[in-house]
């Protein structure tokens, strides 16, 4: 694999960068990425309230693995994951269908968060279609993330729904507040899903 960056355009506060990852002649990922320098100050406004969860340990864990141990989930052996139990209902067999998953995260090795590792935060397992009975991989078409401010260190609160699902895609949209309950990132997602016949 190769990696290859070129400047897209500088300016004066934000300059553009794309990206490839190139396995022999063929481009595998593509990302474009706007830069600008983070600070870790609050909104100056916000009518995005954080969500309401039960106290971490109130959450159970995210095994490293499937429902069913299907198959495994490494990055759960990265990222301290606790669900929201009003969330799990999949796991039983009952998931409430409201197409909302939420919890919290930390990562494993009790480092904090930053900048890199919320794009981690932002593209959390299990995908929003478990809550919906519709179980399976559900590959990213098309991701973009806004990494808002630098998060302060501790548990990061995370929040994911999706509004629509049509033609086996899914749309899904992802919030992630940080211990002060600042909204530090944010991203959408279309994700291919397969629909039952």
């Amino acid at each position: 694999m190769q990696k290859r960056r070129r400047p897209a355009r500088p300016g004066r506060s934000t300059t553009q960068v794309r990206a490839r990852l190139t396995q022999g002649d063929a481009v595998r990922v593509e990302a474009l990425i706007t830069l600008e320098r983070l600070e870790e100050v609050g909104p100056w406004w916000s009518g995005l309230e954080p969500v309401d969860l039960p106290a971490e340990q109130e959450c159970p864990r995210t095994p490293p693995e499937a429902p069913g141990g299907a198959f495994p989930v490494p990055l759960m052996e990265v990222i301290e994951q606790r669900l929201d139990p009003g969330h799990l209902g999949f796991w039983s067999g009952s998931p409430s269908r409201r197409g909302v998953i939420a919890g919290w995260q930390r990562l494993a090795d009790g480092s904090d968060w930053d900048p890199l590792s919320l794009l981690v935060a932002l593209d959390p397992v299990p995908s929003v279609n478990f809550d919906l009975d519709l179980p399976g991989w559900t590959p990213t078409i098309q991701l973009s993330a806004y990494i808002r401010r630098i998060p302060a260190p501790g548990p990061l609160r995370v929040r994911m729904h999706t509004a629509d699902i049509t033609n086996g895609r899914m749309d899904e949209t992802v919030y992630v507040w940080d211990s002060k309950d600042r909204l530090v990132a944010q991203a959408t997602q279309l994700a291919a899903i397969r629909m039952p016949s």
